[in-house]
């Protein structure tokens, strides 16, 4: 349930923003709950319900042919283009559907009123922002080394992209002016298609009128394309999971980790083992390399998000609606908003510039070198050619729940000749778990302390009145500290309860025991259960 946001102030639209609408209610365009632009506190703009809008209900619907999309780009006065350079404008190309998209809407700009786009393009922002827009001191303020490598060799990279562009498209000066095959054009083009478009349940990526001024929050409204006649259904969306797995893309790394599998691990295992033990080493490194397969399939499925029965086929009589999701009303003066995507503020500052307040997706990388896992000692036995001791791996963490993988790698790294096999994959022998939760700490707190500034400075510094990019920055940097601090209070109360057990049998009452006086008892319990649950099996 959204209520009336307290402040909010209808504006008048601008000129260029009025043409749009007039040109969308000329396509067809439909959005008879909503009112755009809003000015909403502190200082944003937005889109408001003007009415109450149900569970159920379209909020915005464009029919096929009022939606920009790469085919709809293809196919136009510059197709001959694209087939004379068949050898750059294709599918091996990664950016090719935003290449085609590009210079599309530099060509329809070109033309300015003679193009069907002319009021949807003349709207749309001069200059589209993220991350890559940020200075050297604002990105600083992130405190994510990799973020912020990320953001500069994004940079790099699409310069490089345009280079290749320019390259073919310099050919065409009847169409491309040189003006237009500027990097300023070129970045106003490509920033608008990563901001603004849709692309994952849509036929190809696409422009949606009028959606595109829906703001986003993690809500149930959701986009999507099928028959004019057809009822919306909230399951043809994603088939993955649908708890509060991320679908955050890949980034650059200053100092790319590695991925430590069982199997490699298992080798590390047997080195600091002084390679004692091979038959039961050769036992583990088949489990290990089992576990590893299984492993890989569980992380494939978390990449499908399409369900295999969804219909994307392209139709003119079909059409795009964002709607009210299953669960979901807004009241009349509410702001509505729609899901760009299960993205955590990491994602949502690099492609979008802002963070969420409250976001469910969030997530905190903690990397280190391998060497900070293990003793001295055991560092000195990494003599593999292509594993070092200072390589870096990561982890993962999460708000709500125990940093498994962290716990379950160190484990293996620690695994000793004399613990069961089964103690080398799950929780099994006390004193080897006890061991594993103090480095888990060290290793947590030690990361936590080389940030510049504490978890309490920046929560005074949230108190301000910052500067929009500085607020957001602090805001990301706040709340990976915050899953940091989760995480060290889950595995120190699972080290209070483990320490000084003689069985696991004394697990159950020591819970009770430590947990007893705790305030949020519950919030510990649901975190620590996967760990207790495994301990216990």
């Amino acid at each position: 349930m959204y209520k009336p946001y307290p402040g909010a102030e209808i504006l008048q639209p601008s000129e260029e923003v009025q043409k749009m609408f007039d040109w969308a209610h000329r396509m067809g365009i439909k959005w008879p709950k909503i009112v755009y632009p809003v000015l909403f506190p502190p200082g944003y703009i937005g889109s408001m319900a003007v009415e109450d809008i149900f569970p159920g209900d379209a909020i915005v619907t464009s029919p096929n042919n009022a939606l920009l999309t790469s085919r709809v780009a293809k196919e136009s006065d510059l197709l001959s283009i694209f087939e004379e350079n068949s050898s750059y404008y294709n599918n091996e190309n990664a950016y090719c559907s935003d290449l085609i998209i590009t210079s599309f809407l530099l060509y329809e700009k070109s033309k300015g009123p003679a193009s069907k786009w002319y009021e949807f393009i003349g709207y749309q922002p001069k200059t589209p922002s993220n991350l890559q827009d940020w200075s050297e001191l604002e990105l600083s303020e992130l405190q994510d080394k990799d973020l912020i490598f990320d953001t500069i060799k994004t940079i790099e990279n699409w310069k490089n992209v345009w280079e290749s562009w320019v390259q073919v498209m310099k050919n065409y000066p009847e169409k491309f002016t040189e003006e237009l095959l500027s990097f300023k054009e070129f970045t106003w083009a490509t920033r608008l298609i990563g901001t603004r478009t849709f692309g994952k349940f849509a036929p190809y990526l696409t422009f949606f009128p009028v959606g595109e001024l829906l703001n986003h929050d993690n809500v149930e409204s959701y986009y999507i394309y099928l028959g004019s006649e057809d009822i919306a259904d909230s399951s043809k969306r994603y088939s993955g999971i649908i708890n509060d797995e991320d679908h955050d893309g890949w980034i650059y790394e200053e100092n790319p980790a590695i991925d430590l599998g069982n199997y490699s691990l298992s080798l590390l295992s047997y080195a600091f083992n002084d390679g004692k033990g091979s038959e039961i080493f050769e036992e583990i490194k088949a489990k290990a390399q089992e576990l590893d397969v299984l492993e890989q399939a569980e992380e494939e499925k978390k990449s499908v998000y399409r369900p295999p029965d969804i219909d994307l086929t392209e139709k003119p009589e079909k059409e795009m609606r964002i709607v009210a999701g299953p669960n979901e009303k807004y009241e009349k003066g509410a702001e509505v908003y729609m899901s760009y995507g299960r993205y955590s503020n990491r994602q949502l500052l690099s492609v979008y510039g802002f963070s969420l307040k409250v976001n469910k997706y969030n997530f905190a990388i903690v990397k280190v070198p391998i060497n900070t896992l293990v003793t001295e000692d055991m560092a000195s036995k990494i003599y593999f050619e292509d594993l070092k001791a200072n390589d870096f791996v990561k982890f993962k963490l999460k708000e709500k729940i125990i940093c498994m993988g962290m716990i379950s790698m160190i484990r293996k790294l620690w695994w000793k000749l004399g613990n069961s096999i089964k103690g080398f994959f799950k929780a099994e022998n006390l004193e080897l778990e006890v061991e594993v939760l103090k480095r888990s700490l060290d290793v947590l707190k030690g990361y936590l302390a080389g940030f510049p500034t504490s978890f309490e400075e920046d929560g005074e510094l949230l108190k301000r009145d910052l500067p929009l990019r500085i607020h957001f920055a602090v805001l990301y940097r706040y709340q990976v500290k915050e899953i940091i601090r989760n995480q060290i209070e889950y595995i120190s109360y699972a080290y209070r309860i483990l320490e000084n057990l003689n069985s696991k049998d004394e697990i159950a009452s020591n819970v009770d025991n430590v947990l007893g006086l705790c305030e949020e008892k519950s919030r510990i319990e649901a975190a620590l259960k996967p760990y207790l649950d495994e301990l216990l099996a």
